[in-house]
């Protein structure tokens, strides 16, 4: 049997060499990685509390590391703010027992010249004992002061934006309070039916935006409208108003809760009120009444409303598009400001009853600049 011959030793010579060379340069691209990310360098022995540290970590407090010296744990505690280095020792004990799968921390550190500097501390431990203890960690320190004042400023802008949000939103609520006064003070000295009747109109839509400031949600939802309480409260103070001087009608609600936008909730509202308006006008003549069912909800596609009468119906030949009162005019302006679908239609098989259905698919309920031509009313 042939035995190989060993390897001579030139060739394990130049072997070692190559992987030498190999990890010199690894060496050199990581060293160079790290310098242009600005990242400071430092390893902690555990069990001593000793620690080196690079130039960069030392700089970016304004020191020199033989400034900066003894290195040891102790000085990372020194230049700690105290109230973020018991949230240091945390994140660090909790990542030494596997609670946390990663060391990452943000903390301040104080500057050579006595101000703070915000440092995301990284690290890992790199050495273990047989038994699995913890020898040796290393890691990296990257100033983000810049950052985090960048997003203190933006937090303090979106607070000022909200603030602006809620005064305005005061102030709309009290102008509108103020219009509905002044309508109301002239409703009372009308004996003019026709004109009574434009005025109530009027003072309805009034009346229905305003309810939207009451409801708009504080906080951190500036501009949201819980839309269920508040079509549900604006239907019901329909139904009340013209139950004075005709039938009352029976409510059959079934509205869900979504917190919208208020320049959704808007339309809704006024498009609601225009069809409540209308079937208690029209729906059940020489003061009869009947019910009303009102149906919103949001699902993952779709926001709808459908408002539905069992009264006479429609009147002969009615197309939505050619309709020219002032309240179709309207639902239809409104319905294509939100980029809606909108129909009405009978209710029931025998063409009796009313039905408005408004469709607001998710894909076409966009944000944009453009203008809706206004239609005649």
């Amino acid at each position: 049997m042939d035995i190989p011959e060993p390897r001579s030793t030139p060739d394990r010579h130049a072997a070692l060499e190559r992987r030498e060379a190999e990890l010199e340069r690894r060496e050199e691209q990581l060293a160079l990685a790290i310098q242009g990310s600005g990242a400071g360098l430092w390893d902690w022995n555990m069990e001593t509390g000793e620690m080196e540290i690079s130039e960069r970590w030392a700089g970016m407090l304004g020191y020199t590391v033989a400034e900066i010296a003894p290195i040891d744990i102790a000085l990372f505690e020194r230049l700690t703010h105290p109230q973020d280095l018991a949230r240091s020792d945390r994140v660090t004990e909790e990542y030494v027992l596997g609670i946390r799968t990663t060391h990452e921390v943000e903390v301040r550190m104080r500057h050579k010249d006595g101000h703070w500097r915000w440092i995301l501390d990284r690290g890992m431990v790199v050495e273990r004992d047989a038994s699995g203890r913890p020898l040796r960690m290393s890691g990296l320190h990257i100033d983000i002061t810049e950052t985090k004042e960048a997003q203190e400023a933006l937090r303090g802008l979106v607070a000022e934006r909200d603030l602006f949000i809620k005064e305005l939103h005061h102030r709309v609520k009290n102008n509108l309070a103020v219009v509905s006064y002044l309508l109301q003070l002239g409703l009372d000295r009308l004996e003019d039916l026709e004109a009574r009747e434009v005025f109530v109109e009027t003072l309805s839509r009034v009346d229905s935006i305003a309810g939207i400031y009451r409801r708009l949600v504080p906080a951190e939802d500036v501009g949201l409208v819980q839309c269920g309480a508040y079509l549900r409260e604006l239907a019901e103070s329909i139904v009340a108003a013209y139950a004075r001087h005709s039938g009352r009608a029976r409510l059959d609600l079934r509205i869900g809760e979504a917190a919208l936008q208020a320049d959704l909730a808007i339309p809704l509202g006024l498009i609601l009120n225009e069809a409540l308006t209308n079937t208690m006008k029209y729906a059940w003549p020489e003061g009869g009444a009947g019910e009303v069912s009102i149906e919103f909800g949001r699902s993952p596609r779709e926001i709808y409303l459908r408002v539905s009468d069992d009264g006479v119906g429609l009147p002969p030949g009615f197309v939505l598009e050619e309709a020219t009162s002032v309240g179709m005019s309207l639902q239809r302006l409104l319905a294509r400001q939100l980029g809606a679908e909108l129909g009405i239609a009978p209710a029931g098989a025998d063409g009796r009853g009313t039905r408005l259905e408004l469709r607001i698919t998710e894909r076409r309920r966009r944000h944009d600049d453009r203008e809706v031509e206004a239609e005649p009313v």
